[in-house]
């Protein structure tokens, strides 16, 4: 796996940095295979990547009738709360692109939790047996977009909690957050499939990240406390920072 560390002046010039880099890897896999599987971080990070994602600088770059669209995680809240990762993707990015609704896949952080991460899971077995020549017991993303706490949090796995950071099996899980943390039940890729995906991008802007930021990124023993030092990839994993 090649990990590279790239720093920007500001969180506009991350953000562009960072659509650009989704548009590249769409086209690849459109070309490689004829789809591209791409999963969306939750939190407030992209933001920014997802409006220039809309804009019309880059919208039409992106065979979005070609692409399916998952989440990292999801807030166990209904799709039109505010604090819904689906609500904040589809206000910014998806009713401003033309993308078939059969190519989005929600969590259904509505439902109850166990219920829901059991019906994410089949939605991307389901997805994956459609489209490889044979059956897979963990299926690879082509990019997954990540965000990473103040505490190394990442997607909805949380320091401490051992079940779930450990989890091999299982695709999609119910997790918890902390307590403080708006909505503190969630659910959450595993581990194990974010670190399947051919391509990992951690977008991470803000000053109040850094201490953990570096302790995570100097791969050292002590960094594997939190989440998002535990996530690899298969060819690539980038981490945009800036202040």
């Amino acid at each position: 796996m090649k990990r590279q560390v790239v720093n920007f002046s500001d969180q506009e010039a991350l953000a562009l940095a960072a659509a650009r880099g989704v548009v590249a890897a769409a086209a690849r896999a459109i070309d490689r295979q004829g789809w591209f599987a791409l999963v969306l971080s939750g939190g407030a990070s992209p933001r920014r990547l997802f409006e220039l994602l809309a804009g019309p600088e880059l919208a039409g770059l992106i065979v979005w009738s070609a692409t399916h669209i998952f989440w990292s995680d999801e807030r166990c809240v209904d799709p039109a709360d505010d604090y819904s990762n689906y609500r904040l993707a589809r206000t910014l990015l998806l009713e401003h692109i033309e993308i078939p609704s059969g190519n989005i896949h929600r969590m259904r952080g509505e439902i109850e939790a166990q219920q829901a991460a059991l019906a994410s899971e089949r939605d991307i077995r389901d997805f994956f047996a459609q489209r490889m020549a044979s059956p897979v017991s963990m299926p690879s993303f082509d990019l997954v977009l990540l965000g990473m706490g103040a505490d190394g949090h990442t997607a909805s796995l949380f320091p401490g909690d051992d079940t779930a950071l450990h989890e091999n099996d299982r695709l999609v899980i119910a997790t918890g957050a902390p307590e403080g943390m708006p909505v503190r039940r969630r659910l959450s890729m595993s581990a194990a499939l974010l670190s399947n995906a051919r391509d990992v991008f951690f977008i991470v802007p803000g000053r109040s990240h850094k201490p953990v930021l570096e302790e995570v990124l100097s791969g050292g023993p002590a960094a594997q406390r939190y989440p998002a030092a535990r996530i690899s990839a298969r060819e690539r994993i980038v981490w945009f920072v800036s202040p």
